[in-house]
């Protein structure tokens, strides 16, 4: 059973470990190493319930597997492709109903065997699409495993993308 648990401080050490694997170090930190104490300061916060982002540890089976988090649009917080508030993005939905989502599997033997696609549909349907009726992903353009997951998990490609190496993709809430 997936469970989305909220961030809280004892798990920072955790998420500082995950980030020192080779594949979260290739596309969640691109590339840069972070100490506990940085990790606290990005994710500290968060983790307070005092921040707009909301994050999650991903469990399966009450064991924890990886990391969700989903955030408000605004001005002050977009997704890595899109630079101006005047992106195409903003004219095609209201800023109210977009929240950007990011998540990762921190254990590499669970990538390619769909558990990620399992995972962002059921974080989108259990925490994202109840409060937002569209949620924005970012993944690098080279992540093609990522891009295929998350088109299986319901999110389109779009040309909203102001920054060559990020693909701005959208997933639109399910009518009722």
């Amino acid at each position: 059973m997936i469970q989305f648990v909220p961030l809280r401080l004892n798990h920072l050490p955790l998420m500082h470990e995950w980030f020192a694997r080779p594949h979260l170090k290739q596309w969640w930190t691109r590339g840069e190493s972070f100490t506990l104490e940085q990790i606290a300061a990005r994710y500290g916060a968060r983790a307070r319930g005092e921040d707009t982002a909301r994050g999650y540890l991903i469990e399966l089976d009450e064991q924890p597997v990886g990391y969700a988090q989903y955030y408000p649009v605004r001005d002050d917080s977009l997704p890595d492709g899109v630079v101006k508030p005047t992106n195409g993005l903003f004219t095609a939905f209201r800023k109210e109903e977009l929240a950007g989502v990011d998540l990762f599997l921190a254990d590499p033997l669970g990538l390619g065997k769909g558990m990620g696609t399992t995972v962002l549909k059921a974080f989108l349907e259990a925490e994202l699409f109840p409060k937002f009726r569209v949620a924005v992903i970012d993944p690098l353009r080279v992540n093609e495993r990522a891009i295929r997951s998350f088109e299986k998990s319901g999110f389109r490609r779009t040309e909203f993308s102001e920054a060559p190496a990020s693909l701005v993709m959208v997933a639109v809430r399910p009518p009722a």
